[in-house]
């Protein structure tokens, strides 16, 4: 029974979460009660579970870690001249990306909890699409600029092209619970079809290109297996097959598309406008994004020029909390590269780092890093925990009960943390 309400109340955290990106309330009341209700199930969930498996302890190493971030993050917004309102606003987004990215250890139970967020994921999109059919809002509109010939991108009824990183995410847990559990359902694999028709569909270029860091990150390990005598020839091979085709792709798919360029233009422009105020650099510039009354793309671009943009990630943390803020993002994905670098499991090693990276990688494309919205970065990042929690107790147990679990043996495993 308590499996089932486990189960329950992750499908209903993450279907919340989900319908709350909904492109037909985009803006509206229901998108803000919706993503309210979703983040009270989740966080509450993550502090709850923290403190039971803390046993009560609130001073603990990672809550250390939570004051540390929450030094560097905060102080930009609480001293500017922001309303109450607005502060309020984006300390929510901070604190909830923090308690996130780092007490989420024992928030996810089980393996097989993955699966039940992908189809709840998958559920929250079916929905989505089905009310934006039915207020008539096309799920279809033109690419900025078409790639491999496709000129139309697809939502899903999805704000933002997320509906192609909520795909991903999907594939994420599928392939964790397939590794993991030993187990392949016919389900799951259409599920990761459909999830590859819709990324490829969407004509999102970064979710492609976090896709494929994701599966390759995901099977590089496979090297290691290959026996030193061809290892590095094979290595070389795979060298100079890469090598020319990242070129290629950096000079014609970056380098001449303007989409790319302004995302990077925004930054730049950002760093060279404001480079000799250091109050701005080390604390950050708030209300230029909040204290306009403009919405959040055009008070920051009417300022840093209109050829650029502000889908990358660390020109929103530096505005928002400075260089403090960007020392903070940077301790968050160390501190989990270093609790994965330390498992002696090879599955659990790869998918944390596979996750990691892909994540990292794609804030330079896109903000789920620091954003509430979208789900993607949400998503990532609680897996990431499940995994740091992991490899903690591998540490605990000396990989005794661990490697009955990494060869099948022991399944449904209870995931708790240590101080």
């Amino acid at each position: 029974m308590r499996t089932i309400l486990y189960k329950f109340y992750y499908f209903i955290t993450i279907f919340i979460l989900t319908v709350s990106n909904c492109l037909a309330y985009v803006g509206t009341t229901t998108e803000h009660l919706l993503e309210t209700v979703g983040y009270v199930l989740l966080l509450g969930g993550i502090i709850f579970s923290y403190l039971k498996s803390n046993r009560g302890y609130i001073f603990t190493n990672t809550s250390k870690m939570v004051v540390l971030l929450l030094a560097l993050m905060l102080p930009g917004i609480m001293m500017s001249d922001l309303t109450i309102y607005r502060k309020l606003t984006v300390v929510f987004t901070i604190v909830a990306i923090i308690i996130v990215s780092t007490i989420s250890d024992n928030y996810i139970k089980y393996f097989t909890i993955f699966r039940t967020m992908a189809y709840a994921c998958f559920a929250g999109v079916i929905v989505s699409t089905t009310i934006t059919v039915l207020k008539g809002i096309s799920l279809f509109k033109y690419a900025s600029e078409p790639t491999f010939g496709l000129i139309y991108c697809f939502n899903g009824g999805i704000r933002d092209k997320n509906v192609a990183t909520m795909m991903i995410s999907i594939i994420m847990s599928i392939i964790i619970y397939s590794k993991e559990m030993r187990k392949n359902k016919i389900t799951d694999f259409i599920l990761l079809l459909i999830s590859s028709l819709v990324i490829v569909a969407a004509n999102s270029r970064g979710a492609w290109i976090e896709l494929a860091i994701f599966v390759f990150m995901l099977n590089y390990k496979k090297i290691e297996k290959i026996s030193k005598k061809y290892r590095e020839s094979i290595v070389l091979v795979l060298l100079v097959i890469a090598i020319p085709i990242v070129f290629y792709l950096y000079n014609n798919l970056i380098m001449k598309s303007e989409t790319y360029l302004y995302r990077y233009r925004g930054l730049i422009n950002y760093i060279s406008m404001f480079r000799n105020d250091k109050y701005i650099l080390i604390f950050g510039n708030p209300e230029l994004a909040y204290g306009t009354g403009l919405d959040y793309a055009t008070a920051v671009r009417s300022v840093t020029g209109w050829n650029g943009t502000i889908e990358n990630a660390w020109l929103n943390i530096l505005i928002k909390s400075g260089i403090l803020g960007v020392s903070a993002y940077l301790i968050i994905f160390i501190r989990a590269t270093v609790i994965a670098l330390r498992s002696r499991n090879i599955i659990h090693k790869t998918i944390s780092l596979s996750v990691i990276i892909t994540l990292f990688i794609s804030s330079f494309v896109a903000i789920y890093i620091q954003t509430v919205h979208g789900l993607f970065g949400i998503y990532c990042y609680l897996i990431i925990g499940f995994y740091s929690g992991l490899i903690k107790k591998e540490e605990k147990y000396k990989g005794t009960m661990w490697s009955l679990c990494s060869q099948g043996k022991i399944s449904n495993i209870y995931i708790s943390s240590t101080r």
